[in-house]
């Protein structure tokens, strides 16, 4: 138990004193004078928190809506990407046909893609979630179906021995082993899931932060903009660590958790 304190402490008060210097410095205007700026294009993080709880309630909403999609989209597209991978791993025929398909959608620029989304499933957040699946899916097939095939011969030839057959090679040494590569795709997502709803509320001007953040720069209310991004920054920072924790009670035999915490 105190050696997981350890590791969160370790992972969590280094980003934060860094943060709070990074806006100590800001506050103090030495980013201001260093680079010439203006106060009505880069606000003070003091105009940005007066902001962000003037608008309290408008903010929380608008946050709601972008999480809502962005959550969804995230969960569809993970076990899409993870059972798509199994899928390709076990099926040789499939491997051959659709890596090299999944391999291209991961091309697909996000800019042509949420448009074409939101012509489909209307102004909704169902095109929102849509883009998130299409963005999250492909770099998990690839980053789980590498982990999967990633096997060591002497396993594979012990499990032959054993006479397990196929589902018990991929339930006792396959997934646990990709465990690792699924842990990783899970937190690329984090990313992902909120640039893409970001991006489709940008077209779809209806509501969500991306919405706000739009609207806040076409009336040059940069206290406003700000705020939504720093919203977007806490969710994203939230949801990555949380993932990260989950990581850690689960695989921590794993020499990628073990070398974290020191």
């Amino acid at each position: 138990m105190r050696g997981r304190i350890r590791l969160i402490t370790l992972r969590t008060v280094p980003p934060l004193a860094v943060l709070v210097a990074l806006l100590v410095t800001w506050e103090m205007g030495v980013f201001h004078d260093l680079f010439d700026l203006k106060i009505f294009t880069v606000p003070y993080p003091t105009a940005v928190v007066e902001a962000f709880f003037e608008g309290w309630w408008f903010f929380r909403k608008n946050a709601y809506d972008t999480f809502y999609a962005a959550g969804v989209g995230y969960v569809l597209g993970s076990i899409a990407g993870v059972s798509l991978a199994i899928l390709l791993s076990e099926v040789d025929p499939l491997r051959r046909y659709l890596l090299p398909v999944t391999s291209g959608f991961a091309a697909m620029p996000i800019l042509a893609t949420a448009p074409l989304m939101v012509l489909y499933f209307g102004l909704g957040p169902n095109s929102a979630i849509a883009v998130v699946v299409l963005m999250s899916v492909p770099p998990t097939v690839i980053s789980v179906y590498k982990g999967l095939t990633s096997i060591e011969r002497e396993s594979q030839e012990l499990l032959e021995s054993l006479a397990v057959g196929r589902l018990g090679g991929l339930t006792k040494l396959k997934i646990p082993s990709a465990l690792p590569w699924i842990f990783t795709s899970l937190k690329l997502n984090v990313t992902l899931a909120l640039v893409g709803v970001i991006v489709t509320e940008f077209v779809t001007v209806q509501r969500g932060l991306g919405t706000l953040l739009t609207r806040s720069l076409e009336t040059f209310d940069t206290p406003d903009a700000y705020a939504s991004m720093l919203i977007v920054a806490i969710l994203g920072v939230v949801w990555f660590q949380a993932v990260q924790i989950i990581e850690t009670v689960s695989i921590p035999w794993h020499s990628s958790v073990r070398s974290d915490g020191g």
